[in-house]
């Protein structure tokens, strides 16, 4: 875990913020996670910024308001997502202009660059429209038919497993699947196979979890582990519950400004995927130590910052397979329903089913009156 803030560090926050530094390098500066310095800087009251916008970009948002471009073109052109160039230009200009009228001319361009097969990409720049709107016009026309989503095959979702105990990011495993499923296709998939445990609500049991841990002295990695969390999203919040981290509950630490070894440095790019807590308890580091050093050394853009970290496969229910039985097994599931999502899941049907059980006694709900009270 890293050490608490000092009345330096947090001046150093406030300086570097204020000059504009980029994040990453703010976080690098004072080793921990972009998470932590924003979490930080949003503590101490500090404004948040609208990075990368200069008077410049926003006469170009304006601009492009004003002549009908969409903001996917705007954003090509600015090498940003286009969600953000939206933003600003609701901040900017209000409600997204009407969109234009296609006339016969570009009607025409768009069933010949689908027939030919030629360049979405480069008709939509000339005409001054998105890809996703071409095909959205030529599937009107009734020039383009959308291809059918294929089924995941058990090969596939292997592939996904693999990745995710591999701590691929999503894009990763799909180059790795051979690219036939996109990122956010790998994602979805992720989620309904239970995969996904990051970003989560925390729950009135996990929050108990959270205390019960706290006071046992466990270190705050350890506990970060038990709760699959991040030990930054157990930190704050505690912070929230007011709950204390005791000293025993911090990691224990090297002696300040300890030099990273040759061979330390080796173990890490050794298991550049492995979870950084698993590493911290190696090398007797704390995980904010260790993700700063594999910064450090051009480690992270290997893991294409991704959220996965391989984590062992729990005898209990996962955190992201709970969430995917309150999604999808709501009310009185049917037997063929609970059979389907544990073949699914890979797990003994028995244990879905007790897990139901045990939810709806709690609930006070039907579940056949909680299977005749058992």
């Amino acid at each position: 875990m890293a050490a608490g803030w000092s009345r330096d560090d947090d001046a150093l926050l406030e300086r570097l913020y204020g000059e504009g530094e980029p994040l990453r390098l703010i976080a690098e500066r004072l080793q921990r996670s972009e998470d932590a310095i924003v979490a930080r800087r949003r503590a101490l009251g500090i404004a948040g910024r609208d990075r990368g916008w200069s008077s410049s970009r926003d006469a170009l948002v304006v601009a492009a308001a004003r002549a009908g471009l969409p903001a996917s073109v705007v954003a090509a052109t600015l090498r940003i997502p286009a969600d953000r160039v939206r933003r600003r230009r609701a901040r900017l200009v209000g409600s997204r202009p009407a969109a234009r009228r296609y006339d016969a001319a570009e009607d025409a361009a768009i069933a010949d660059a689908l027939r030919t097969g030629g360049d979405l990409n480069a008709l939509g720049e000339r005409l001054g429209r998105s890809p996703e709107a071409l095909r959205l016009r030529a599937r009107a026309l009734g020039v383009y038919a959308a291809p059918r989503r294929h089924r995941w095959t058990p090969v596939e979702d292997d592939g996904l497993r693999a990745g995710y105990r591999d701590g691929c990011s999503c894009r990763q495993i799909a180059l790795r699947m051979g690219g036939g499923r996109t990122a956010t296709a790998v994602a979805a998939r992720a989620r309904k196979l239970g995969l996904s445990t990051y970003g989560r609500y925390w729950s009135p049991q996990e929050d108990d979890q959270l205390r019960n841990l706290l006071r046992t002295g466990m270190t705050l990695d350890a506990v970060a582990l038990a709760l699959v969390r991040s030990p930054e999203a157990v930190r704050q919040r505690a912070r929230k519950l007011t709950l204390l981290v005791p000293e025993a509950a911090t990691t224990r630490r090297r002696r300040a400004g300890e030099r990273w070894t040759a061979h330390e440095d080796a173990f890490l790019q050794a298991n550049v995927t492995a979870h950084p807590i698993m590493l911290a308890a190696v090398l007797g580091r704390s995980s904010g130590a260790v993700r700063a050093r594999m910064r450090s050394l051009a480690l992270v853009a290997q893991r294409q910052r991704s959220p996965h970290y391989p984590i062992p496969r729990p005898r209990e229910l996962s955190p992201g397979e709970l969430a995917l039985l309150s999604r999808e097994l709501l009310g009185d599931p049917e037997p063929a329903r609970m059979l389907a999502v544990a073949r699914r899941l890979r797990r003994p049907p028995a244990a879905i089913r007790e897990h139901l059980l045990s939810v709806r006694r709690l609930d006070g709900t039907s579940f056949e009156e909680a299977r005749a009270e058992r």
